[in-house]
């Protein structure tokens, strides 16, 4: 990467970092907003993505370990400077980045954000190189969340929550998950091509790629920085981004061809227009989203892939604009903490707070209400979220059966699940954790009205 280049990502990922902690911005669209305003290479735009993440995920050591050789504390250092501080301290610690040039950049960006504080900079760093000669430091001792807490980049609260609920083994293991990079994947459109045919396509064009580890038609690409809307096939619909976890709820849907379905929460559209793929658009698949932009997503991603049996409407799932008793299944992908996504989403482990897993809770009850009542007899009702908090997950399973008179069933029947098979046979659902899986964190819950005899 060119000198300029170099200065301009460091810039960049300093800059987003400064609006993620002081006006509560989401990483990705504080990136997105930068890189509008400030034209720059598709490698220096990546880079400072990288940078920026990297920072987010271990940004309470970075602290601790900067704390320990800084004359000053570090809340009391303003805002840019806080930020050069840590992405070299992110660069010195946890990449290849050779420390004298992580020091200097972050000396000449200084100057350039805040002259007057370039030395306190370079002094600070230049210790920190000193004390990162065998890793980045991190506490030997104290209490064992906080300890964790700090060398793992979590907040203490959830890894409290995580040691009462796993254990010490377990806890450690998701921390470190967590902090591993996890390979952008995408869903074949099988409707339109192959999984082996599109990596052959991509191989031939140097772009490498893998067959997904828990699906048969995810493929995961191997290209760091490449956006996947920009790879070839993508405007001819032949596959769509998303995440292997996010595929396994319309596998748990089932086959749906002849049939109507619903997905109630439907935006940006991958699991509505998966469930369409899979009936061969043969179903009647209703997407719906309270929020109109959203739901556009949803229609511009079934036409780039062909679909027609897609119908759309803006709706509030608690209060869905169909009759009792009106599908054969209905998918609710539904609103939570978001806090299995932590390893492609660093952010959200800063922006969640202990309150949130209760208040997200009352709300997917609220929505599993309205949810079960649109089921016909036989019909199936596909609960899932990208978090395995309890109270998101199997706490609900005993209130929908004693509510709704519906009961968990085993999901054996997923031909295309290639992934461990132990939990997906049981009647608690089926629970991903980060460290079992390359994928995000998730829940996924088929129930079917209870049988009477």
């Amino acid at each position: 990467m060119r000198e300029g280049a170099s200065l301009e990502a460091r810039r960049l990922a300093s800059l987003a970092l400064g609006r993620v902690e002081d006006e509560g911005a989401y990483l990705h669209l504080a990136l997105r907003g930068l890189l509008r305003q400030h034209a720059t290479t598709a490698r220096a735009a990546a880079r400072a993505t990288a940078l920026a993440a990297g920072v987010l995920r271990w940004k309470t050591r970075l602290d601790w370990a900067l704390q320990r050789v800084s004359a000053w504390p570090l809340t009391a250092v303003d805002t840019p400077v806080r930020q050069v501080l840590r992405v070299a301290a992110y660069e010195i610690g946890f990449t290849s980045t050779p420390p004298p040039i992580a020091v200097d950049l972050a000396v000449r960006l200084t100057r350039r954000l805040h002259p007057e504080a370039s030395g306190f900079v370079n002094a600070v760093l230049r210790a920190l190189v000193r004390a990162s000669r065998d890793g980045m430091p991190a506490p030997a001792g104290g209490p064992v969340d906080e300890r964790l807490a700090i060398t793992y980049g979590h907040p203490r609260w959830l890894v409290r929550r995580w040691l009462d609920r796993f254990g010490l083994a377990t806890t450690e293991a998701i921390l470190r998950a967590n902090n591993e990079p996890s390979p952008p994947t995408v869903r074949v459109n099988l409707m339109r091509t192959t999984p082996a045919s599109l990596q052959r396509r991509w191989a031939a064009e140097g772009i490498p790629s893998a067959a997904g580890a828990l699906v048969s038609f995810a493929v995961e690409i191997h290209l760091p920085g490449r956006s996947l809307e920009q790879l070839p096939g993508y405007d001819e619909g032949l596959f769509s981004p998303q995440s292997e976890a996010s595929m396994l709820p319309a596998l748990v849907v089932g086959s749906v061809a002849g049939e109507t379905a619903a997905d109630l929460c439907s935006a940006p559209g991958g699991k509505a227009t998966q469930i369409a793929e899979m009936a061969e658009d043969q179903a009647h698949v209703l997407a719906f989203d309270r929020h109109a932009g959203r739901l556009g997503l949803v229609r511009r991603n079934a036409r780039r892939l062909g679909l027609r049996s897609l119908r759309f409407a803006v709706a509030d799932a608690r209060r869905p604009p169909l009759g009792a008793g009106s599908l054969d299944a209905v998918l609710l992908d539904a609103p939570c903490t978001d806090l299995g996504t932590v390893r492609r989403r660093p952010d959200v482990r800063w922006r969640r707070r202990p309150e949130d897993v209760e208040e997200m809770a009352r709300l997917q009850r609220q929505l599993l209400d309205a949810a079960a009542g649109l089921i016909r007899p036989g019909g199936r009702l596909v609960y899932s979220v990208c978090s395995f908090e309890r109270e998101e997950t199997t706490e609900h399973l005993a209130y929908v059966a004693e509510r709704h008179g519906m009961q968990a069933v085993p999901v054996e029947a997923m031909a295309a699940w290639r992934g461990p098979r132990g939990t997906g046979a049981d009647r608690e659902g089926m629970t991903l954790l980060p460290h079992e899986v390359r994928t995000d964190g998730f829940f996924v819950v088929r129930f079917e009205p209870l049988r009477r005899v």
